[in-house]
């Protein structure tokens, strides 16, 4: 009876692979973990060192044209502070000249650049940015070597290097400014000297004046213009007086024709009149009446008083009748009056004929000014020219007067103690132990890689033949049920062959494993039981890995 041959999982049938092949991925994981072990020990240590500084804010405003004017060149330079740090030019020189290193000096040329790379790789800069631009700036150093204490004196010489040269430079570049803007200013002043001589030449040579000073500010004036403006003003003067004098002259000749010759004269006569006398005799008779009326008519009194009435009143007519009244008499006379008018007029015509003559001579004077005015407008033009020259030179030389003493401050400040804004924080150090590589790291990496590499070696070993595996893989493909199975058959001569090949596999596996074994021990305790060509080709691998 034919039993069916059921097939594995794929869980199982990968164990069992694995379990057919466990060899074919212990010694591959092995021969990589030796070699991760050798890797771990020649590989060279390095030790990384780290210096930083500081840099404070520092307000030099010696050139307004940049984009910050209190920034000093230091802090604007700051940011590529990685590529002035890591300059080849100044790593050689600092290696060849000052720190003179044996390993260098022995190179060729060719080699020595090799060596300068890979020491420019092993330098790292980092600027830290600061907040809100506010406050200092810290700049950190780092670099590595398989000597800390090479490595702590060249990171500290590089950094002394690097702020001694940014400092030299910006001193060297203030000093240079300096000098360009002393000769600027000498050159200014010489130009403005010359403008005004030449100016202050020409006014003294055409007798002319600079400036005349007005309540709005300086005016050019030349004296024939004051001259011209004078007799205008005093030609218009003229010529509203003469005009003002005609017209009263007009107006008194009117006045004068509508006067008459002659004027009359009343005369009177006077006449008696005795109106005192007349006053007296009636108020005497009102006091007789007055007195009359205390007595009645047949009374003594009022008798005698009415007679003394009588008398009175008598004497009143013969006075009324002598007084005469008065007499008016009209006779013509000269007028006094057109004398008058005529002497005022003639007064008044000859001062009239006193300012037309004046006027003839301010005249004649403006005339004379103009001409000479014309004659001179060359002159006055060669004047405003050399005036407008001599204000440009001036201001020029104030301007260069004021950037050479910005610049001369510049220097100053940044000459002083104070003008050095750099400051060491933390100087670098030799750490006690090597930062990397890790060996531990580099052996369990190998022994990953290892394994690794085992499985990957297996399995494509096991799956990319193209034949059936194992039983389960007929079972799985045939349609009618698998009866049985034939083991393989090995002849002693197979048998024997492959012992043989296991045990050489063995041995060869152990001897490799082993030298390795040997050769790290012996690297890392006894180095001189190594072959010298050995060791040199294992020297120039780290130099290379530097």
């Amino acid at each position: 009876m034919a039993v069916q041959v059921e097939s594995q999982g794929q869980v199982q049938e990968f164990v069992d692979v694995l379990g057919r092949r466990r060899w074919q991925v212990i010694l591959p994981a092995l021969f990589v973990l030796a070699l991760g072990c050798v890797a771990a020990v020649i590989v060279p240590k390095k030790y990384r060192v780290q210096t930083r500084i500081e840099l404070r804010e520092a307000r030099v405003q010696e050139d307004p044209q940049r984009k910050n004017p209190e920034e000093a060149p230091t802090a604007r330079e700051i940011y590529n502070a990685e590529h002035h740090i890591i300059h080849r030019n100044r790593v050689q020189k600092l290696i060849r000249d000052e720190l003179k290193w044996d390993d260098y000096a022995r190179l060729s040329e060719a080699d020595r650049d090799l060596y300068i790379d890979r020491v420019l790789k092993n330098i790292e800069v980092a600027v830290l940015q600061k907040a809100r631009n506010e406050g200092s700036t810290f700049v950190d150093i780092y670099y590595a070597d398989v000597d800390p204490q090479r490595a702590v004196e060249f990171l500290n010489r590089l950094a002394r290097l690097w702020v001694t040269e940014v400092i030299d430079r910006d001193r060297n570049v203030l000093r240079k400014e300096l000098d360009l803007a002393q000769d600027r200013l000498a050159e200014a002043q010489k130009y403005a000297t010359l403008a005004g001589k030449q100016l202050a030449d020409l006014l003294q040579q055409n007798d002319l004046d600079l400036v005349e000073p007005t309540a709005y500010g300086q005016v050019n004036r030349d004296k024939v213009d004051v001259r011209i403006g004078a007799a205008e003003l005093e030609r218009d003067g003229l010529v509203a007086s003469v005009a003002g004098l005609q017209a009263q002259i007009e107006a008194l000749e009117q006045q004068w024709a509508n006067t008459e010759p002659t004027i009359p004269v009343v005369d009177t006569q006077e006449g008696t009149s005795n109106v005192a006398e007349v006053a007296a005799l009636e108020s005497a008779i009102k006091d007789l009446q007055a007195k009359q009326r205390a007595f009645k008519p047949a009374h003594t009194t009022w008798q005698l008083l009415d007679e003394e009435i009588k008398a009175v009143e008598k004497k009143l007519t013969a006075l009324q009748q002598t007084a005469t009244e008065a007499q008016v008499y009209t006779r013509f006379e000269p007028n006094p009056l057109r004398p008058q008018l005529r002497q005022q007029i003639d007064q008044i015509a000859a001062q009239a004929g006193g300012q037309k003559a004046r006027l003839l001579v301010v005249e004649e004077q403006l005339a004379q000014a103009r001409r000479e005015r014309s004659e001179r407008v060359e002159v006055l033009r060669r004047r405003d020219e050399l005036k407008r020259e001599k204000q440009v030179r001036d201001e020029e030389y104030a301007l260069q007067q004021r950037e050479y003493t910005r610049k001369k401050a510049a220097l100053e400040a940044a000459t002083e103690a104070y003008g050095n804004p750099f400051e060491f924080t933390s100087e670098a150090q030799a750490p006690r132990r090597p930062n990397y590589p890790n060996p531990w790291v580099i052996v369990g990496f190998a022994a990953i890689a290892g394994v690794a590499f085992g499985l990957a070696s297996a399995l494509l070993s096991e799956y990319s033949r193209n034949c059936y595996r194992g039983v389960g893989d007929v079972a799985r493909v045939l349609v009618v049920p698998v009866l049985g199975v034939v083991s393989t058959i090995v002849t002693r001569t197979e048998l024997r062959r492959r012992r043989m090949r296991r045990m050489t596999t063995a041995f060869s596996t152990v001897a490799i494993l082993g030298g390795l074994a040997w050769f790290t021990w012996a690297w890392v305790y006894q180095r001189e039981v190594l072959p010298t060509g050995l060791v040199q080709a294992i020297a120039d691998l780290q130099l290379a890995l530097k």
